[in-house]
């Protein structure tokens, strides 16, 4: 599918982590973004600029 990019930028730290998706189950790096990957979805659907967001109409397999 392509790169997944999540920058951080706080104070005077600019952070870029790149990953592709579909992730290699081979890679052990794989292991430590599952678990971010999973958060930050649950960060933003808890959000309520979210949750104000028409129902989706489409989406990807």
């Amino acid at each position: 599918m392509g790169p997944q990019i999540l920058r951080i930028k706080y104070k005077r730290q600019d952070k870029t982590v790149v990953w592709y998706y579909p992730l290699d189950s081979h890679n052990k790096a794989t292991y430590s973004i599952e678990p971010i990957q999973s958060l930050l979805a649950d960060i933003i659907v808890s959000k309520p600029e979210y949750k104000a967001l028409p129902p989706r109409k489409g989406g990807y397999l």
